[in-house]
């Protein structure tokens, strides 16, 4: 192992190439790491420009990784770690090599010196940073200094080679549907750009245009203050900017370097490091390798807190245990996920890559769940039970995420089964977490103690009721589940108490038969009838804003229009329609169309209900409410 201090110069001018291996992670920075890696060149500018003693400035990047490989192989140098900076300088030097070119531009019919001088310099900046010659089958190329992973390379190759960036990417750039092919595509251009800047009236951002301006920012510089400044800002990355570059021959230690340094504070998640152990023990066999690139590259082609999300979640779905607040990927790697299976870091490299092939496919299951999409193919499910899911894990729901490691397993028990699942962790939910704040370690953990005894078929739907059952007589019991009701089911509760009135009138709807069946008739769902929620307003019965002669406006009815008693589900339209409307209409009426709109004619038993009623005030309000708190407390337990 070798190990450096280097200028940027140093690091590119005079070493071979960089090439970033294609199974290492795409271009991931944002809009914190561009504006941190400008203000921090821009603050060294400054401090050379202010110096009077002698005194060098400079900016420290880090680590740079690298694998230079014995002969015959060494043409290039390929990075484990730095990538990201790398790419970033990169681009800093390409936008400064355009900006020369655009002031030769403009100065060409004023200062011809001037513009030749600036040609040159862009040439020069070109040839020692961005580019390299080499003879290759008999003629001298030219080829990029830096070569990025195979996702990003085609890409970053034509982002370089554009003359000029606009606020929209040119076409070449983008897919036939006129989009960017990944996630970080977009991030490289959106890079290119935030470096560049943005011009504006009352001044210019980033860190090329604000040389075209002076101090305040308004005033256009002459052609030479631009020359110097972006010289300047040149001779700053190139020879006041550093970094360690650590060179080995050996890509296991390069990999075991990687994960030290990004173990200790630095900026790199869990599943940038999980990728890099699992590429690390597929290491000798390329096609197992560029499987598990593969699987990897989809996978965090996601947002940074979903795939972070995944991995929490998975890990409570394979073990049955709560993960761990950090390091999760030695987790992972360290301890036996699987019954049967070693851990991971003691499988073959054929074991490794399926065990990726099986994450990636569960992650795909996952973001279904996620998204409220029915996780099944071809499925024969009723649209009842394929709504059922958003209702639960959506904020426009219940929001029941903890459940998640629990669905993720529960998709191997067929729809069927799921749906049966699903629909007991919502009416747990309701009632334990979203009214009666229970804490949720304790369920969690039955969640995950039995998302791990479906994958090990052991799992006992009965046992589960019974655990939760027992969760809601210790701390949901019924007087405090009704007590709660109005508090959690007022609509100015804001948007987590509407997803909870539209979960718990939605329910309620659903077994409205069987609780007004006679005693002895089993409680269960009617499924013909699906609460579109997208199509459902929550409707005031008394109006928010009751105007006479429709109502009589009553003290105790306008304290009370927003409580539950006095809520209901309607048809959007109808309640746009009818709103403000009298009692009598809004029971039964005619609209423009000549269709019959009002309670009477809804396909909602809860709302149709409402049409029994011969007049609303404060006695039929309290009515409503004894029979909705009653159907509750017989529906929202674990077996009705």
């Amino acid at each position: 192992m070798h190990c450096a201090d280097e200028t940027v110069r140093e690091l590119l001018v005079n070493d071979r190439p960089f090439k970033i291996p294609r199974y290492q992670r795409a271009y991931a920075w944002g809009d914190s790491h561009l504006t941190d890696f400008v203000d921090d060149i821009r603050r060294t500018v400054a401090e050379l420009e202010e110096a009077t003693d002698g005194t060098l400035f400079g900016h420290f990047f880090g680590a740079v990784v690298s694998v230079r490989y014995p002969p015959p192989n060494d043409g290039d140098l390929s990075i484990i770690d730095g990538q990201q900076r790398l790419t970033t300088i990169s681009l800093a030097f390409r936008g400064l090599e355009r900006e020369l070119r655009h002031l030769a531009d403009d100065t060409t019919n004023e200062d011809v010196d001037l513009a030749k001088r600036a040609v040159a310099e862009a040439n020069l900046l070109s040839n020692n940073y961005l580019k390299y010659e080499k003879i290759v089958d008999g003629q001298l190329v030219s080829l990029p200094r830096l070569t990025l992973s195979e996702v990003d390379r085609e890409f970053f190759e034509q982002l370089v080679e554009c003359e000029s960036l606009g606020s929209k990417p040119p076409e070449s750039l983008l897919n036939a549907e006129k989009e960017y092919e990944r996630d970080s595509h977009e991030r490289l251009y959106k890079a290119a750009t935030h470096l560049r800047g943005t011009e504006r009236k009352d001044g210019a951002d980033g860190l090329i245009y604000p040389t075209r301006y002076e101090a305040d920012g308004v005033t256009e510089s002459n052609a030479v203050d631009r020359l110097n400044r972006l010289l300047a800002i040149k001779n700053v990355l190139a020879d006041h900017c550093s970094v360690v570059h650590i060179q080995t021959a050996n890509r296991d230690e390069a990999n075991r370097l990687f994960v030290t340094l990004n173990d200790r504070g630095m900026d790199l998640s869990d599943s940038d490091l999980l990728r890099t152990e699992t590429l690390s023990l597929t290491e000798g066999d390329d096609n197992l390798q560029r499987q598990v690139a593969g699987y990897w590259d989809k996978m965090l082609d996601q947002d940074g807190p979903y795939i972070a999300g995944f991995l929490k979640h998975y890990y409570c779905s394979l073990t049955g245990r709560n993960a761990p607040t950090k390091n999760k990927w030695r987790n992972y790697v360290q301890e036996s996920l699987e019954d049967g299976r070693p851990p991971l870091r003691d499988q073959q490299p054929s074991e490794v890559c399926s065990f990726v092939k099986r994450m990636h496919d569960e992650e795909h299951i996952y973001a279904q769940i996620c998204k409220a999409e029915w996780p099944f193919e071809n499925a024969a499910a009723p649209l009842w039970d394929t709504c059922q899911l958003g209702h639960v894990v959506t904020p426009r729901g219940l929001g029941h995420t903890a459940a998640h490691p629990l669905l993720l397993a529960g998709v191997r028990l067929g729809e069927d089964q799921f749906s049966e699942l699903l629909q007991l962790v919502g009416r747990f939910a309701f009632r334990y977490k979203n009214v009666c704040n229970g804490n949720i370690s304790r369920p969690q953990k039955l969640y995950f103690e039995n998302a791990r005894a479906i994958r090990d078929g052991t799992y006992d739907f009965a046992k589960l009721e019974s655990a939760l059952q027992f969760e809601l007589d210790r701390s949901a019991e019924d007087d405090v589940f009704k007590a709660q009701l109005g508090k959690k089911l007022n609509y100015d509760g804001g948007a987590a108490q509407k997803g909870n009135i539209k979960f718990f009138f939605s329910v309620i709807n659903d077994y409205w038969t069987s609780l007004n069946a006679p005693a002895g008739v089993a409680l269960g769902p009617q499924k013909d009838v699906v609460a579109d929620w997208t199509q459902i307003d929550i409707e005031h019965i008394y109006p928010e804003a009751a105007q006479p002669p429709a109502w009589i406006i009553d003290q105790e009815m306008e304290a009370r229009h927003h409580s539950f008693e006095n809520l209901t589900l309607w048809w959007y339209p109808n309640n746009r329609a009818l709103g403000i409307k009298s009692f009598d209409e809004k029971k039964d009426s005619v609209n423009a169309e000549g269709q019959p709109v009002g309670y009477k004619h809804s396909d909602l038993a809860i709302t149709k209900d409402l049409f029994s009623y011969n007049t609303w005030g404060p006695v039929e309000m309290n009515q409503r409410r004894q029979k909705l708190v009653d159907f509750a407390v017989r529906v929202f337990v674990a077996n009705p």
